[in-house]
């Protein structure tokens, strides 16, 4: 008896111990031929894919100054009757509409045919252009008022308009150059808070053309 004992002992069986699993139950459903019709599965937590947000981009353009232009000189807007006798023609008034200019001009009337126009360069007067003014209405018996508009398109940061004006009669011309410094509004950011405008430089001597 003892001996079978012993013998039932030698042959018990050692069962592997069964590492934990993670239980999928799938379930189908099939239509009348045998075809899936949906699939439903369940996920482990660890299967399950994590979704990352990208991060927001910084774009660039928010870092731009926004650009104004600001003239190089202070308008004078008082007239002397003195100065457009000798000179024929002055700027009256200006300011800066966004990327453009509007201005008057004054000229002696000593003809009824004339023209009146704006030359302008945006390199240095390598190139110009010329853009005609409009007559606007007459200050007095000897003096004509022209006003003018020029837009320069788009700005960029030390973009530099130069202009002066232009007053012709028959085969004569005459020429408001700002005294040689020629008229100059350049594009940079917001005005400081002092409001100081930039001193120009002396480009020539006084002339009675545009100096360029």
């Amino acid at each position: 008896m003892c001996a079978l004992v012993l013998a039932l002992n030698s042959l018990s069986i050692h069962r592997p111990k069964r590492q934990s699993q993670t239980v999928r139950r799938c379930v189908k459903f099939a239509d009348k031929f045998g075809l899936p019709l949906v699939q439903s599965k369940e996920y482990d937590e660890s299967e399950i894919p994590l979704k990352t947000l990208p991060l927001p981009s910084l774009d660039s353009t928010n870092d731009r100054r926004v650009l104004e232009l600001r003239p190089t000189f202070v308008p004078d807007s008082t007239l002397s009757d003195s100065y457009l006798l000798s000179n024929k023609v002055k700027l009256h008034s200006f300011k800066v509409i966004g990327s453009s200019i509007e201005g008057a001009v004054c000229v002696h009337n000593i003809s009824f045919h004339k023209t009146v126009f704006v030359r302008y360069s945006l390199n240095n007067w390598a190139s110009f252009n010329d853009i005609a003014c409009t007559y606007s209405d007459q200050l007095s018996p000897e003096f004509d008022k022209f006003l003018f508009f020029v837009n320069f398109g788009q700005l960029y940061s030390g973009m530099v308009a130069e202009f002066c004006l232009c007053y012709r009669i028959d085969t004569s011309e005459f020429w408001d150059n700002n005294m040689g410094l020629n008229y100059r509004v350049v594009a940079d950011g917001p005005a400081s808070s002092s409001g100081a405008v930039p001193k120009p430089e002396r480009r020539g001597s006084v002339q009675a053309v545009p100096y360029w």
